[in-house]
């Protein structure tokens, strides 16, 4: 099988594929990672429970009400996010104060974010409670959804689909620094790959994916179309020839490649 993690690696450098899944060589990752880990996992803990919140949220709350309602959930996402990267944060000597206080910063705009949509969707439509809850988080929406089709050999766990009707959009959540406009090609590459497994798993076309930039709280489109997906293909081709013996050269585009020391 060939994961969503081998088609992101590959993208971004084929000899970075070639030393992770061929060499298997181990590398402690970066302080920048391990954050940004942290970050994904209190919005997965969040997604999972947005549900559960919504439905307490009442048609003449105002805004301020809303965000204690999510508030209620600092504790045990900041607890999950940290329990899931213990390790790491044992290894790299960061400190868990810091780390909590760096988490809340970020959880008080995500936080802000969802209760600002809360609040414009129950003004718009008239809903609360339930109704809400149902609209903006479906208990059937899929968070960590994890995929494995035997036609084409993929496999991958999205961060998040998001059903609208009988449409599917897959998201890739990013913590790191986004581009100005548009959206980083590896991450193209990587929603591409996300929409062919929504796709065929659920046998209905998938057209646009998002990528979620966490630092700007901001969802940006991507358009799948026949061109991307021959390139997801066409990286399938690389990613078997290097499994078959091939070695990649090393190309100068290290930046903050955690392989970058034993390349």
């Amino acid at each position: 099988m060939i994961w969503k993690s081998h088609i992101f690696y590959y993208g971004v450098c084929p000899r970075k594929y070639y030393l992770a899944f061929v060499q298997r060589v181990k590398v402690s990752p970066t302080k920048e990672m391990v954050f940004g880990n942290l970050f994904h996992k209190v919005r997965e803990y969040v997604s999972k429970n947005e549900n559960k919140i919504l439905k307490n949220v009442k048609g003449m709350y105002e805004l301020e009400e809303i965000v204690s309602e999510y508030k209620k959930y600092y504790e045990d996402s900041l607890n999950y996010a940290v329990t899931e990267n213990a390790r790491d944060l044992e290894r790299l000597e960061i400190d868990v104060e810091e780390v909590n206080d760096l988490l809340k910063k970020d959880l008080d705009l995500y936080f802000i974010s969802r209760a600002i949509r809360a609040k414009r969707t129950m003004d718009s439509l008239g809903i609360e409670k339930d109704e809400l809850a149902f609209y903006l988080a479906p208990e059937w929406n899929y968070v960590e959804y994890k995929i494995i089709d035997k036609k084409t050999g993929f496999a991958g766990i999205i961060d998040k689909i998001i059903r609208s009707k009988n449409e599917f959009y897959p998201v890739e959540i990013k913590t790191g620094k986004p581009l100005l406009e548009g959206v980083y090609h590896p991450h193209r590459i990587q929603a591409c790959f996300s929409a062919i497994l929504v796709e065929n798993k659920f046998k209905i076309p998938v057209n646009l994916a998002f990528i979620e930039y966490t630092q700007i709280n901001e969802s940006r489109p991507v358009l799948i179309d026949e061109s991307l997906k021959k390139e997801v293909f066409k990286i399938k081709e690389g990613i078997l020839k290097i499994d078959n013996g091939y070695v990649p050269p090393k190309i100068q585009k290290c930046g903050q490649c955690e392989y970058k020391g034993v390349c």
